[in-house]
């Protein structure tokens, strides 16, 4: 036990005077933006073929991440996008020099990755309505993709994933900093009355700002998860286009590839049939009640009704 931490340590020191050395900055970075099982585990694995990257993965993990508790940011990190705070500003400065990092969010990648990498990519599942704020403040050389998927289907999975004993009594509004997003939403929320009904809201409260913001799809990239599986070399194709990048061949040869986040039981060869699973594990009235969520927050990129995204 000892030696593995001896080795550890070892391994965090040789990281970060390779970073140190490279100068990374904030602009030079790949950052990928979704929900909690949303794909951007597959789409990362993707990228991470090309040559000299390496990755820096979930720095905003509430337990594992590398985020000051004192900012008060919760799971789901939000700031206004007229917020002016030098603190915020100076953390996200470190954050995306990579000045601060810890064996968490190096998990991902080899020492000799880092060692090599020209390009750093940045995985955040809990970060979405945070990015108008970040592209306020930071540029970037690459586009930001920002990448959606159907809010049943993401709910299903979180389901799934966080909420087996099914039990919801109400909705609970976090107590953590800007939460004025969800209490102006008080009364609607109090009406939710299953897990799915909550976690549908919650992915209409992560996104409703950015993905109807005036810069999206300007400023950082839009991509649908749905459109990534059933179209994936054209939507491959469109992305390193927008990132200014050559696409790597071997990463048209490994699209069928699930992700090592996926349960195996839940993968289908069949990309049709991957992308409607969802449909069979809801009722017709738990599609009718998300719809209803969906239209309350305006959400206009995907239905309840439609397996694929509107308008996109």
């Amino acid at each position: 036990m000892q030696l593995i931490k001896i080795t550890e340590r070892i391994r965090l020191k040789v990281i970060r005077l390779a970073l140190r050395i490279k100068r990374k900055t904030p602009k030079s970075n790949i950052l990928i933006f979704s929900d909690t099982r949303g794909g951007s585990t597959w789409l990362l694995e993707l990228l991470m073929q090309m040559p000299r990257t390496a990755v820096i993965w979930e720095p905003f993990h509430t337990k594992n991440g590398i985020v000051p508790a004192s900012f008060n940011f919760g799971w789901r990190p939000y700031i206004p996008e007229m917020i002016e705070r030098d603190d915020f500003f100076d953390f996200f400065k470190n954050l995306l020099s990579v000045k601060h990092i810890n064996k968490w969010i190096t998990s991902r990648s080899k020492v000799i990755d880092f060692i090599k990498s020209d390009i750093l990519i940045f995985k955040f599942v809990r970060m979405n309505s945070m990015l108008p704020w970040l592209n306020k403040n930071f540029s970037f050389q690459y586009k930001p993709i920002y990448l959606l998927r159907h809010p049943v289907a993401v709910s299903l999975s979180q389901i799934k994933a966080f909420h087996k004993d099914n039990k919801f009594a109400r909705y609970e509004i976090p107590n953590v900093l800007y939460n004025e997003k969800y209490l102006i939403h008080k009364d609607f929320l109090s009406t939710l009355k299953t897990p799915l009904e909550k976690y549908i809201a919650d992915w209409c409260l992560h996104n409703k700002e950015t993905i109807h913001h005036e810069r999206a799809g300007k400023d950082w990239l839009v991509v649908y998860y749905e459109n990534l599986l059933t179209e994936p070399v054209k939507e491959l194709n469109r992305i390193f286009n927008e990132l200014k990048i050559n696409i790597p061949l071997n990463i048209l040869q490994n699209i069928r590839q699930p992700s090592q986040m996926v349960y195996k039981d839940d993968f289908l060869i069949d990309n049709k049939k991957q992308l409607n699973k969802w449909r069979d594990r809801v009722t017709p009235n738990e599609l009718k009640q998300g719809e209803r969520i969906l239209q309350y927050f305006q959400i206009k990129n995907y239905s309840c009704f439609n397996s694929m995204p509107l308008n996109s």
